[in-house]
């Protein structure tokens, strides 16, 4: 009997993110509603406007003395158009197009809260991640190392700065010694963006995925 393809469990601040993330998502569809109901508006708007200006002008056509008179002048023409229809039709146009135009300040509300919302989603998500990378990752054995290497290296810089001061003058020496800085506290003053490093791609990868895959691997 073939066995099922489960996935592992996922930690409690994977599940965090995983929620996160669709908080996000629903607030990216949200603000979608939103734009497609503006543009349906907008639309809308558009042929209100035409619907009022061919009102407006059935209103002046009804309101021309030569048309009125026409019809008492030429046996048998047609009678003018009634003006009292033609300006409850205008009348109607135009609360039409103060409907649909006053509607667009309510969607520009709408737009602006859904906007919020994913901003306020998208910092909730970094955040979660965060949290992933620092319940998965333990630092400590890092630092260890880190700590071992950093004191072997002053060990052999020590060394290196004695010979040059003991007949040793060769330019790559001097030039070595000089690079006497290290990447340090975020914050502090430093000569380099080390953020740029090479070491630092395979992290950045792994929040780039993290921000959309809440299953995706830390590096090592």
């Amino acid at each position: 009997m073939a066995k099922a393809n489960l996935k592992p469990a996922r930690s409690p601040e994977r599940e965090r993110l995983s929620d996160a993330q669709e908080r996000l998502k629903a607030a990216e569809h949200r603000l979608a509603n939103v734009e497609a109901a503006e543009q349906l508006r907008f639309t809308a708007a558009q042929a209100a406007r035409r619907v009022a200006e061919a009102a407006a002008k059935a209103v002046d056509e009804a309101r021309e003395p030569e048309r009125v008179a026409a019809e008492f002048l030429e046996p048998g023409a047609p009678p003018a158009a009634s003006l009292a229809d033609a300006e409850r039709r205008l009348g109607g146009a135009q609360a039409e197009v103060t409907r649909l135009t006053e509607a667009r300040v309510a969607l520009e509300d709408a737009e602006k809260q859904a906007e919020a919302e994913i901003e306020a989603a998208r910092r909730e998500v970094r955040r979660r991640v965060a949290h992933v990378i620092r319940s998965e990752f333990h630092i400590g054995d890092l630092l260890a190392t880190a700590r071992e290497a950093q004191e072997s290296l002053t060990a052999m810089r020590v060394v290196l700065r004695w010979l040059a001061g003991n007949g040793f003058e060769e330019q790559s020496l001097r030039h070595f010694l000089m690079q006497n800085h290290l990447p340090g506290a975020v914050g502090s003053v430093e000569f380099e963006d080390w953020s740029r490093h090479p070491a630092t791609a395979p992290w950045n990868a792994a929040v780039d995925a993290l921000l959309s895959d809440p299953d995706a691997p830390l590096p090592g």
